[in-house]
This record gives structure tokens, C-alpha cells and sequence, in this order.
């Protein structure tokens, strides 16, 4: 059975995750370098369409060209989400009988523990971009355990675990890229080891979309160097901001106060996503006692590029998170 929910709504650069017992260690990232068993329903799956006009296409090109321009892009122009399609009773879903998806098209499912999802996609002759996220169905922290495998067109396995999660979190992205000489369809399994959760599967052309929005419909807020953003972060939620960076030295300054400004725990951290909203490595992280705390972290840009910000409150109490890059002194 299909039906038709309606337009998806894009939610602009916020969204509730939750975080339990992660550190946040500090490891080289991308051109940064910074110093810090009952029965079990069929899988639903739902797929969401998105279309892009050739203006909407040269934003993140123009971005580069004049990082200025971040002040006045509405994000939202750069997507339109179409309708979400909700396919439910596959129970005869497999190898044998994946879903079939179109290039720049997200397919959701929901797996159970030990469940599997089968996908299949026509690929050009060109690099592709494999975008895989994940979120637990219950919004809280476990160890995300999950994988997807690339298949060939009889569902053998060319490459197993070519994108894998092990994650304490409530949310993750993982991003590959599959490089193709001639034209050949492709299939997908994503599997997950852990509890339940959802999943979201995008397969584009690298040259394609821009950006995959995060979890289905999550784009960050643009944001310039010198700009300083604010939010209201409710436990366990985040905000996410977009920006191009040119080579440089930079600072980020992060601030985290208590809502109703009373001492408390304040835990949570700052980390940095690539372009595509892969690769995430934390540069400050949260956990004092106190009414409002600030931090800093220093950083480099080795190349002109656009990064993704993350902002998460992980404790139990309501903060209002400060950010803001600004260059070394």
C-alpha cells in the first residue's frame, strides 16, 4: 500500500537528538586541523522526492565565490521536498525484491534489531554520493550499530560494510562516494545491529544536490564568519549552522547557559560536519557545573571550503547555545 502523506516540511537547522556517555575526543578532521527478540512488524519504508531549479543548483558555488552571500540565502529555496510516499506491508522484501529508488530521491525505513532493508538504483557513469543516516526510533541515546553493503544486480555482496555506524548517540551521518566507469544499477543493504531506529538512504551524483538534508528535512541555518548565532536548545535537541570558510586560522567560540539561568550540569558539545554532513569531529565539549560556560577552540582551514556546525545540548535542563567563528588573532 502507498500513500500519499503530503509536502514535507523542512525544519531550518534544528533538530532533537539526544546524547548519553559520548566524550569527545579530538582527532583530525577532513582540512581542519585543531588542537583539543519478539516478532517483529515489516519494515515501513517512506521516499521523498526533492527538486532543484538551475538557480537553486549554483547557491553553494556561490557561496564560495562571496561568503557575504550567507546573509540573505533562505536555505529553504534551496530545496523542495515533493511528496513523501509511505510503503508499508514489505514483508517479501530482500535481495530478491529491493526497492527500487531513482537517483537524488531519500528512502526512510525503520528497522527492528538484526533487520535488514534492500534497495536498487540505476548508476550513471560518474562518481556517486552514498548518504546514510540514522536516528534511534525512540529519540534516545544507544550504541548506533549499523552498516550498509553494496550489492551487485543479483544482490551478491561487492563491498560489505562500505558505510558502518558504532556511535553512542541518538543520530549520525555517514557519507561514501563509488566511483563508475560505465553505466551499472547498483543495490543497497542496509542492515541494523542494535535497537530500533530509522534510516534515511539518499544516492545522488556527487555533482548533484548540494546537500542531502539531514534526517529527511533538517538544513542548516547559513551562518558568516564574525556572525554570531543563538538558539534555545530544549535536552537532547541541536542546532545546525552552514558556512564557507576560506584557508585560514580561525577560533570558535561556543557558550552554553542554563535556560532559567540556574546552576546545573551543563553538558554538550560543538562539532564540525563536512560539506556533505559526513565526517563529524568534535572541537569543544560540555560538562561543568555552573549557570552559563564559555569555550574556545583555535583551528585551521587548510583549502576554501564549507563546513556544517553542530550545537548539541546533551544534559537534562533547557540552554541557550552561542556560536561563532571568528579568525585568529
Amino acid at each position: 500500500m502507498i500513500r500519499v502523506l503530503g509536502a514535507a516540511a523542512l525544519r531550518m537547522g534544528r533538530f532533537g537528538v539526544g546524547l548519553a556517555g559520548r566524550g569527545n575526543p579530538l582527532r583530525r578532521f577532513g582540512s581542519l586541523r585543531h588542537g583539543l527478540n519478539a516478532a517483529r512488524p515489516a519494515p515501513t519504508y517512506a521516499v521523498q522526492g526533492r527538486g532543484l531549479t538551475a538557480d537553486h543548483k549554483t547557491v553553494y558555488s556561490d557561496m564560495v565565490r562571496e561568503n557575504a552571500m550567507l546573509r540573505i540565502i533562505q536555505v529553504h529555496t534551496l530545496f523542495v521536498l515533493s511528496s513523501v510516499l509511505a510503503q508499508s506491508a514489505l514483508a517479501q522484501q530482500s535481495a530478491d525484491s529491493p526497492l527500487a529508488l531513482e537517483l537524488g530521491t531519500t528512502a526512510k525505513v525503520t528497522l527492528d534489531q538484526d533487520e535488514s532493508a534492500y534497495f536498487k538504483v540505476a548508476l550513471p557513469a560518474e562518481e556517486i554520493r552514498l548518504v546514510l543516516d540514522t536516528r534511534t526510533a525512540d529519540d534516545r541515546a544507544h550504541n548506533l550499530q549499523s552498516g550498509l553493503s553494496i550489492l551487485d544486480p543479483d544482490g551478491g555482496v561487492l563491498q560489505s560494510n562500505a558505510i558502518s555506524f558504532n556511535e553512542i548517540d541518538v543520530c549520525w551521518r555517514r557519507v561514501g562516494y563509488l566511483a563508475l566507469k560505465k553505466p551499472a544499477t547498483r543495490g543497497f543493504k542496509v542492515t541494523n545491529r542494535n535497537a530500533k531506529a530509522n534510516f534515511w538512504l539518499t544516492v545522488s551524483k556527487r555533482s548533484g544536490l548540494p546537500l542531502v538534508p539531514l534526517y529527511g528535512n533538517v538544513v542548516p541555518t547559513p551562518t558568516v564568519v564574525g556572525d554570531g548565532k543563538t538558539a534555545q536548545l530544549a535536552e537532547g535537541e541541536d542546532a545546525f549552522y552552514v558556512t564557507v570558510l576560506p584557508r585560514g586560522e580561525y577560533k570558535v567560540i561556543a557558550e552554553l547557559t542554563n535556560a532559567r539561568r540556574q546552576n546545573s550540569n551543563i553538558q554538550g558539545y560543538v562539532a564540525f560536519l563536512d560539506g556533505d554532513g559526513g565526517n563529524q569531529e568534535a572541537l569543544i565539549g560540555f560538562n561543568e557545573i555552573d549557570v552559563s560556560f564559555r569555550k574556545t577552540s583555535a583551528f585551521t582551514v587548510k583549502k576554501d571550503n564549507t563546513f556544517i556546525i553542530r550545537v548539541h545540548n546533551s544534559g537534562s535542563a533547557s540552554m541557550n547555545s552561542l556560536v561563532r567563528i571568528s579568525p585568529a588573532e
